[in-house]
C-alpha cells in the first residue's frame, strides 16, 4: 500500500502535529513568499469566559479556516481534554468546555490552526 505525502506524515508524526514553514517549496524562487508566522501577534485567537470559573467556561477562538485543534493541558504539562479537533471553515466560534471532572487549579488551552498556535490560561475555582 502506498502512503499519500499526507498520509506518511500523520502516520509518523501520530496524526496532528504542527507544521512549520521551515521549507517552502515556493521560497526557493522568491524570498518573499515565506508566510509570516508573527501576523496575530497582539491579537487573541483564544479566550475563555467566565474566567475564573466554577465548572463551565465558553471558550471563543477565531480560525483562519482548516484543521483547528484546541487541547487543554494541566501545569505539568499532561493533556486532559481535546474539545476540538476538526476541520471547519473560517470564522469565530464558541464551544463549552465542561470541567467539573477536573480539580480546582490553573489550566492551559492551546489552540492551533495551521502554523498559528496561541495558548490562554484557565483558572478553575471552587
Amino acid at each position: 500500500m502506498v502512503l499519500r505525502k499526507k498520509e506518511a506524515l500523520d502516520t509518523i508524526m501520530l496524526k496532528d502535529y504542527q507544521q512549520l514553514p521551515l521549507v517552502n517549496s515556493l521560497a526557493c524562487s522568491t524570498v518573499t513568499s515565506i508566510p509570516d508566522v508573527n501576523q496575530n501577534a497582539g491579537t487573541n485567537l483564544i479566550t475563555n469566559y467566565p474566567n475564573p470559573f466554577t465548572t463551565k467556561t465558553v471558550i471563543s477562538y477565531e480560525t483562519t479556516g482548516g484543521h483547528t485543534l484546541i487541547q487543554v493541558f494541566d501545569t505539568m504539562g499532561r493533556l486532559l481534554a481535546t474539545p476540538l479537533d476538526k476541520v471547519v471553515v473560517a470564522g469565530k466560534y464558541t464551544i463549552e468546555f465542561d470541567a467539573t471532572m477536573l480539580p480546582t487549579g490553573i489550566y492551559y488551552a492551546r489552540f492551533q490552526n495551521g502554523t498559528t498556535q496561541q495558548v490562554r490560561t484557565m483558572l478553575k475555582v471552587r
